[in-house]
Protein backbone atom coordinates (compact mmCIF):
# COMPACT_ATOMS: atom_id res chain seq x y z
CA UNK A 1 0.00 0.00 0.00
CA UNK A 2 1.64 3.36 -1.49
CA UNK A 3 2.22 6.05 1.48
CA UNK A 4 -0.56 8.65 2.07
CA UNK A 5 0.26 12.23 0.67
CA UNK A 6 0.68 14.20 4.01
CA UNK A 7 -0.80 17.53 4.95
CA UNK A 8 0.13 18.51 8.70
CA UNK A 9 -1.95 21.90 10.04
CA UNK A 10 0.44 22.75 12.98
CA UNK A 11 -1.15 25.61 14.51
CA UNK A 12 -1.21 28.13 15.49
CA UNK A 13 -3.13 29.06 18.84
CA UNK A 14 -5.58 32.11 18.35
CA UNK A 15 -5.31 31.95 14.31
CA UNK A 16 -8.71 29.81 13.46
CA UNK A 17 -7.98 26.85 14.26
CA UNK A 18 -11.06 25.81 15.86
CA UNK A 19 -13.35 26.94 12.92
CA UNK A 20 -11.23 24.42 10.80
CA UNK A 21 -11.57 21.45 12.75
CA UNK A 22 -15.19 21.96 12.74
CA UNK A 23 -15.40 22.59 8.67
CA UNK A 24 -13.27 19.15 8.68
CA UNK A 25 -15.17 17.20 10.86
CA UNK A 26 -18.41 18.21 9.52
CA UNK A 27 -17.32 17.14 6.36
CA UNK A 28 -15.99 13.70 7.56
CA UNK A 29 -18.08 11.47 5.33
CA UNK A 30 -17.36 13.73 1.83
CA UNK A 31 -13.88 13.72 2.50
CA UNK A 32 -13.42 10.20 3.02
CA UNK A 33 -15.22 9.19 -0.12
CA UNK A 34 -12.64 11.23 -2.10
CA UNK A 35 -10.29 9.26 -0.33
CA UNK A 36 -9.43 12.30 2.38
CA UNK A 37 -8.75 11.11 6.10
CA UNK A 38 -8.68 14.40 8.02
CA UNK A 39 -8.38 12.84 11.46
CA UNK A 40 -10.25 14.41 14.42
CA UNK A 41 -8.08 17.09 15.96
CA UNK A 42 -8.87 15.50 20.01
CA UNK A 43 -7.75 11.96 18.55
CA UNK A 44 -4.55 13.45 17.29
CA UNK A 45 -3.97 15.25 20.35
CA UNK A 46 -4.55 12.23 22.79
CA UNK A 47 -2.51 10.02 20.90
CA UNK A 48 -0.19 11.51 19.31
CA UNK A 49 0.50 15.09 20.24
CA UNK A 50 0.15 14.84 23.66
CA UNK A 51 2.67 11.28 23.72
CA UNK A 52 5.43 12.86 21.90
CA UNK A 53 5.41 16.31 24.04
CA UNK A 54 5.31 14.05 27.16
CA UNK A 55 8.24 12.28 25.74
CA UNK A 56 9.85 15.76 25.03
CA UNK A 57 9.10 16.78 28.40
CA UNK A 58 6.86 19.99 27.23
CA UNK A 59 4.42 18.68 29.00
CA UNK A 60 3.53 18.77 32.85
CA UNK A 61 2.23 15.18 32.97
CA UNK A 62 4.20 11.81 34.06
CA UNK A 63 7.25 11.47 31.12
CA UNK A 64 6.53 9.10 28.28
CA UNK A 65 9.38 6.68 27.97
CA UNK A 66 10.52 5.59 24.26
CA UNK A 67 9.54 2.32 23.56
CA UNK A 68 5.67 3.17 25.09
CA UNK A 69 5.93 6.36 22.74
CA UNK A 70 6.41 4.27 19.69
CA UNK A 71 3.79 1.81 20.91
CA UNK A 72 1.30 4.61 21.20
CA UNK A 73 1.81 6.42 18.38
CA UNK A 74 2.56 3.54 16.28
CA UNK A 75 -0.94 2.28 17.45
CA UNK A 76 -2.30 5.60 16.30
CA UNK A 77 -0.69 5.45 12.55
CA UNK A 78 -2.23 2.04 12.03
CA UNK A 79 -5.52 3.37 12.75
CA UNK A 80 -5.49 6.67 10.76
CA UNK A 81 -4.22 4.48 7.50
CA UNK A 82 -5.99 1.18 7.71
CA UNK A 83 -8.77 2.50 5.08
CA UNK A 84 -5.68 3.19 2.83
CA UNK A 85 -6.02 6.93 2.34
CA UNK A 86 -4.65 9.00 -0.32
CA UNK A 87 -4.22 11.99 1.43
CA UNK A 88 -4.03 12.76 5.08
CA UNK A 89 -4.73 15.65 7.00
CA UNK A 90 -3.12 15.90 10.85
CA UNK A 91 -4.36 18.82 12.37
CA UNK A 92 -3.23 20.23 15.97
CA UNK A 93 -2.34 23.84 17.22
CA UNK A 94 -0.82 22.20 20.12
CA UNK A 95 2.00 20.25 18.12
CA UNK A 96 4.38 23.04 19.12
CA UNK A 97 3.50 22.69 22.62
CA UNK A 98 1.49 24.75 25.09
CA UNK A 99 0.96 28.43 24.50
CA UNK A 100 -0.38 29.36 27.98
CA UNK A 101 2.81 29.92 29.60
CA UNK A 102 3.47 32.84 27.18
CA UNK A 103 1.16 34.80 29.09
CA UNK A 104 4.05 34.97 32.12
CA UNK A 105 6.98 34.56 30.22
CA UNK A 106 6.54 36.73 26.98
CA UNK A 107 8.21 33.81 24.55
CA UNK A 108 6.03 31.81 22.33
CA UNK A 109 6.23 28.13 21.93
CA UNK A 110 9.76 27.95 24.30
CA UNK A 111 9.87 23.95 24.29
CA UNK A 112 8.60 23.74 20.09
CA UNK A 113 12.95 22.59 19.58
CA UNK A 114 12.32 19.42 21.38
CA UNK A 115 8.65 18.71 21.47
CA UNK A 116 9.28 19.17 17.24
CA UNK A 117 12.38 16.43 17.48
CA UNK A 118 10.57 14.03 18.80
CA UNK A 119 7.08 14.94 16.63
CA UNK A 120 9.78 14.42 13.35
CA UNK A 121 10.81 11.09 15.04
CA UNK A 122 7.34 9.39 15.04
CA UNK A 123 6.07 10.32 12.24
CA UNK A 124 6.56 7.21 9.86
CA UNK A 125 5.76 8.85 6.32
CA UNK A 126 7.44 11.77 4.20
CA UNK A 127 5.26 15.29 5.99
CA UNK A 128 4.64 16.57 2.33
CA UNK A 129 2.95 20.02 3.11
CA UNK A 130 3.07 21.60 7.01
CA UNK A 131 0.66 24.92 6.87
CA UNK A 132 1.66 27.40 9.87
CA UNK A 133 -1.16 30.00 9.95
CA UNK A 134 0.86 33.65 12.48
CA UNK A 135 -0.86 36.25 13.96
CA UNK A 136 0.78 40.02 14.68
CA UNK A 137 2.00 40.19 18.01
CA UNK A 138 -0.17 42.49 19.54
CA UNK A 139 -3.41 40.84 18.73
CA UNK A 140 -1.89 37.38 19.67
CA UNK A 141 -1.17 38.18 22.91
CA UNK A 142 -4.25 40.31 23.35
CA UNK A 143 -6.26 36.97 22.11
CA UNK A 144 -4.44 34.93 24.54
CA UNK A 145 -4.65 37.49 28.00
CA UNK A 146 -8.84 37.33 27.17
CA UNK A 147 -8.26 33.41 26.96
CA UNK A 148 -6.67 33.75 30.09
CA UNK A 149 -8.92 36.16 31.91
CA UNK A 150 -12.02 33.77 30.62
CA UNK A 151 -10.38 30.45 32.38
CA UNK A 152 -9.54 32.19 35.64
CA UNK A 153 -10.15 29.78 38.43
CA UNK A 154 -10.68 30.70 42.19
CA UNK A 155 -6.87 28.98 42.72
CA UNK A 156 -5.41 31.14 40.69
CA UNK A 157 -3.97 33.43 42.82
CA UNK A 158 -0.71 33.90 40.99
CA UNK A 159 -3.20 36.74 38.84
CA UNK A 160 -1.02 37.62 35.48
CA UNK A 161 -1.90 41.33 35.49
CA UNK A 162 -1.68 42.66 31.61
CA UNK A 163 0.70 44.92 32.10
CA UNK A 164 3.11 42.31 33.45
CA UNK A 165 2.27 40.59 30.21
CA UNK A 166 3.09 43.38 28.39
CA UNK A 167 6.36 43.66 30.12
CA UNK A 168 7.43 40.15 29.61
CA UNK A 169 6.71 40.48 25.80
CA UNK A 170 8.84 43.41 25.35
CA UNK A 171 11.37 41.93 27.54
CA UNK A 172 11.40 38.24 26.24
CA UNK A 173 9.79 37.92 22.79
CA UNK A 174 10.88 35.40 20.74
CA UNK A 175 9.38 35.73 17.35
CA UNK A 176 7.57 33.54 14.96
CA UNK A 177 10.89 32.99 13.09
CA UNK A 178 12.10 31.02 16.04
CA UNK A 179 9.20 28.96 16.19
CA UNK A 180 8.99 28.13 12.56
CA UNK A 181 13.01 26.99 13.07
CA UNK A 182 12.40 23.92 14.49
CA UNK A 183 9.81 23.00 12.33
CA UNK A 184 12.27 23.39 9.52
CA UNK A 185 15.29 21.91 10.24
CA UNK A 186 13.41 18.88 12.19
CA UNK A 187 11.66 17.91 8.59
CA UNK A 188 13.57 19.53 6.33
CA UNK A 189 11.99 17.77 3.27
CA UNK A 190 8.55 19.19 4.19
CA UNK A 191 7.25 22.29 2.23
CA UNK A 192 6.05 25.14 4.84
CA UNK A 193 3.57 27.48 3.78
CA UNK A 194 3.04 30.16 6.17
CA UNK A 195 -0.33 32.56 6.20
CA UNK A 196 -0.83 35.47 8.16
CA UNK A 197 -3.90 35.19 9.72
CA UNK A 198 -4.94 39.32 8.89
CA UNK A 199 -5.87 38.07 5.53
CA UNK A 200 -8.35 36.04 6.64
CA UNK A 201 -9.95 38.91 8.21
CA UNK A 202 -9.86 40.96 4.60
CA UNK A 203 -10.87 37.60 2.73
CA UNK A 204 -14.42 37.37 1.75
CA UNK A 205 -14.10 33.76 1.86
CA UNK A 206 -12.71 33.75 5.00
CA UNK A 207 -10.03 30.33 5.09
CA UNK A 208 -11.31 29.01 2.33
CA UNK A 209 -7.88 29.27 0.55
CA UNK A 210 -6.22 27.54 3.68
CA UNK A 211 -8.94 24.81 3.85
CA UNK A 212 -8.67 24.09 -0.37
CA UNK A 213 -4.74 23.65 0.46
CA UNK A 214 -5.46 21.49 2.82
CA UNK A 215 -7.68 19.15 1.32
CA UNK A 216 -6.09 19.64 -2.17
CA UNK A 217 -7.42 19.02 -5.69
CA UNK A 218 -9.89 16.61 -5.41
CA UNK A 219 -12.62 18.65 -3.64
CA UNK A 220 -13.67 22.31 -3.81
CA UNK A 221 -13.57 23.68 -0.39
CA UNK A 222 -16.39 25.98 -1.23
CA UNK A 223 -19.03 23.53 -1.05
CA UNK A 224 -18.02 21.81 2.08
CA UNK A 225 -20.47 22.80 4.63
CA UNK A 226 -18.89 25.13 7.20
CA UNK A 227 -22.34 25.28 9.48
CA UNK A 228 -23.60 28.22 11.51
CA UNK A 229 -20.90 30.70 12.87
CA UNK A 230 -21.71 30.60 16.75
CA UNK A 231 -22.95 34.15 17.83
CA UNK A 232 -20.14 35.86 19.54
CA UNK A 233 -20.99 37.50 22.87
CA UNK A 234 -20.28 41.31 24.13
CA UNK A 235 -16.15 42.57 23.85
CA UNK A 236 -14.62 42.32 27.37
CA UNK A 237 -14.04 45.63 28.01
CA UNK A 238 -10.78 47.30 29.50
CA UNK A 239 -12.59 48.74 32.48
CA UNK A 240 -13.69 45.07 33.40
CA UNK A 241 -10.52 43.90 32.83
CA UNK A 242 -9.14 46.64 35.20
CA UNK A 243 -12.32 45.56 37.86
CA UNK A 244 -10.90 42.11 37.44
CA UNK A 245 -7.50 42.90 38.18
CA UNK A 246 -8.35 45.10 41.50
CA UNK A 247 -10.94 41.68 42.74
CA UNK A 248 -7.90 39.73 42.27
CA UNK A 249 -5.47 41.83 43.82
CA UNK A 250 -7.71 41.90 46.85
CA UNK A 251 -9.51 38.33 47.38
CA UNK A 252 -7.77 36.51 45.48
CA UNK A 253 -8.22 32.69 46.02
CA UNK A 254 -11.27 33.75 48.07
CA UNK A 255 -13.30 35.03 44.61
CA UNK A 256 -15.91 32.59 43.03
CA UNK A 257 -15.98 31.52 39.54
CA UNK A 258 -18.83 32.88 39.29
CA UNK A 259 -17.62 36.61 40.55
CA UNK A 260 -14.86 36.49 37.87
CA UNK A 261 -17.13 35.98 34.87
CA UNK A 262 -19.67 38.42 35.72
CA UNK A 263 -17.45 41.30 36.26
CA UNK A 264 -15.75 40.21 32.59
CA UNK A 265 -19.31 41.09 31.40
CA UNK A 266 -19.36 44.41 33.09
CA UNK A 267 -19.21 47.47 31.26
CA UNK A 268 -20.14 46.34 27.47
CA UNK A 269 -20.35 49.54 26.12
CA UNK A 270 -16.42 50.34 27.29
CA UNK A 271 -14.13 50.55 24.46
CA UNK A 272 -12.87 46.88 23.96
CA UNK A 273 -9.82 45.07 25.75
CA UNK A 274 -6.34 46.43 24.59
CA UNK A 275 -3.41 46.45 26.48
CA UNK A 276 -1.03 47.98 24.26
CA UNK A 277 -0.15 51.65 24.13
CA UNK A 278 0.14 52.96 19.95
CA UNK A 279 4.21 53.04 20.23
CA UNK A 280 4.17 49.45 21.37
CA UNK A 281 1.65 48.18 18.69
CA UNK A 282 3.63 49.84 15.86
CA UNK A 283 6.59 48.52 17.29
CA UNK A 284 5.10 44.74 17.34
CA UNK A 285 3.87 45.36 14.18
CA UNK A 286 7.62 46.79 12.70
CA UNK A 287 8.96 43.30 14.57
CA UNK A 288 6.34 41.07 13.06
CA UNK A 289 6.51 42.22 9.53
CA UNK A 290 10.28 41.98 9.86
CA UNK A 291 9.87 38.35 10.56
CA UNK A 292 7.80 37.34 7.84
CA UNK A 293 10.28 38.61 5.55
CA UNK A 294 13.01 37.11 7.34
CA UNK A 295 10.96 33.61 6.81
CA UNK A 296 10.35 34.79 3.54
CA UNK A 297 13.95 34.47 2.48
CA UNK A 298 14.05 30.93 3.19
CA UNK A 299 13.35 29.05 -0.57
CA UNK A 300 11.43 25.98 1.48
CA UNK A 301 8.79 28.65 2.80
CA UNK A 302 5.98 30.10 0.46
CA UNK A 303 4.30 32.68 1.91
CA UNK A 304 1.12 32.99 1.48
CA UNK A 305 -1.56 35.91 2.57
CA UNK A 306 -5.50 36.03 1.08
CA UNK A 307 -6.54 38.89 -1.50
Amino acid sequence: MPDPYIVLHAGFHKTGAAGLHKILDRNEDALQKRGINAVHHRHMRKNFTAPCQQNAGGSRQTVMDDRKLRKVTGRFFDQVKKDGPDRLILTDQNIAGSIRPAIKTGQLYRHAGPIMKVVAQQIPFAVNEIHLVVRNYADFFTALYLDYIADLKRHDTDFVTPQSMCDAVFKRLSGWHDVVRPIRSQLPRSKIILWRFEGFDQATAGMTPLLQHLVGEKIDATSLETGKRSKKGPAISNRAVAELGLLMKSDGAKVKRETLQAVLKSYPDDPPFDPWQDWERAHLDRLYDRDIVRLGTDKAITIMQPA
